[in-house]
């Protein structure tokens, strides 16, 4: 029994040396450029302060995998043109009536991150308006940490996950809305 057990112990180990291996064979290949444009949007009710704001995040994200497979490298991912929209309107009986819009200042925010959850924040005061307020970042990308060797996330992909925050402001009050959106930046699939 005492000799069979550093027989499996050295079996296992053969094994797990050739699962990294067949990995990292597997994870060469041609560097790739990835470019995805990202969309999300969320309507916000406040019976409180009788308004709905309609919140779009928007932008195009691009990076740089160098290999492929669970150990590839990601480097220079950024977000080149983040935006924010806020569009108030009037809230009649429960619903958004889009033909009535409502002047609002707000502060938007958007928080970005990539594997291991560090990122960047936006954060900025706008408004009054009382069409849409908007807070965009052009010329000045947002900077998302590289993902190297081994992998944070055993994917081909860089994931992204966002936090945009609405906190609307009307002459009877204030409130804060707030939804998550992500997506993933992969060469295969742009």
């Amino acid at each position: 029994m005492l000799h069979r057990r550093p027989a499996r112990l050295v079996l296992a180990g053969l094994l797990a040396i050739a699962l990294v291996a067949a990995g990292l064979v597997l994870s060469l290949g041609p560097d790739r450029e990835a470019t995805r444009a990202y969309s999300s949007r969320h309507t916000f009710t406040s019976r409180v302060l009788d308004l709905c704001v309609d919140a779009t995040a928007r932008g195009t994200a691009t990076g740089h995998r160098i290999g492929r497979g669970p150990f590839a490298r990601w480097t220079d991912v950024r977000l080149t043109d983040p935006t924010i929209t806020a569009t108030g309107y009037a809230l009649e009986r429960g619903r958004c009536d889009r033909t009535r819009h409502v002047s609002l200042e707000a502060t938007l925010q958007q928080t970005w991150s990539g594997p291991g959850g560090s990122g960047a924040s936006i954060r900025t005061d706008v408004g009054p308006a009382t069409r849409t307020l908007s807070q965009f970042n052009s010329g000045n990308p947002v900077r998302l940490p590289d993902r190297v060797f081994p992998g944070v996330v055993l994917a081909a992909g860089y994931p992204v996950e966002g936090e945009i925050i609405v906190e609307a402001r009307v002459l009877s009050g204030s409130e804060g809305f707030g939804y998550r959106s992500g997506f993933t930046l992969d060469p295969a699939a742009g």
